[in-house]
């Protein structure tokens, strides 16, 4: 591929343009500045709302525009590549569980959201006939329970974690109250 002579700094600048213009200067320090402002909550919720805010019509695009079939070069791949991610992720999980780990709470989140992904993609892509009553047998007998029980554990470990985080931070004050 022909480059045109350039090296990588200055095709990154002919692209994104020279990050230490006076423009994206101020458009950084603007973005900083609203980041101290709203908190870190607020920067979250900020951008979660400008996600959904794109998302929609984003979304409303792609059902208007995208072919009903497509072809995929990297089919299996695709697959295999994301069903290791989810036996990495359980192992993961499995491995904090076992340890004690908070972080359990957050890998079995991330058990439960891959597994449903993994359901809905099986059942969307599935041919009609046998494929798609296997696709979803597998989907409503072992996917989406797992998930449901993955989420429930991220649930209750996270909670728990966060219980004992606030009464080591109140060191005991009120427990009297309690009892």
């Amino acid at each position: 591929m022909d480059d045109g002579g350039m090296n990588p700094r200055s095709a990154v600048v002919s692209i994104i343009g020279d990050t230490r213009s006076t423009e994206t200067a101020r458009v950084g320090a603007g973005a900083l500045r609203v980041a101290k402002r709203v908190g870190l909550k607020g920067l979250v919720a900020i951008i979660g709302g400008g996600l959904f805010a794109w998302m929609v019509p984003w979304c409303v695009y792609l059902a208007m525009t995208l072919p009903a079939t497509a072809i995929a070069t990297n089919w299996s791949i695709a697959w295999v590549g994301f069903d290791i991610a989810l036996a990495v992720v359980a192992a993961a999980t499995a491995w904090f569980a076992h340890k004690g780990d908070v972080r359990a709470g957050l890998t079995a989140l991330a058990v439960a959201v891959m597994l449903m992904m993994d359901a809905w993609f099986d059942a969307m892509t599935a041919g009609a006939g046998a494929g798609m009553a296997m696709s979803l047998g597998l989907a409503f007998g072992l996917n989406l329970p797992l998930a449901a029980g993955a989420a429930w554990y991220s649930r209750r470990t996270l909670r728990s974690h966060l219980r004992l985080a606030r009464a080591e931070r109140n060191d005991g004050c009120c427990a009297h109250d309690h009892q």
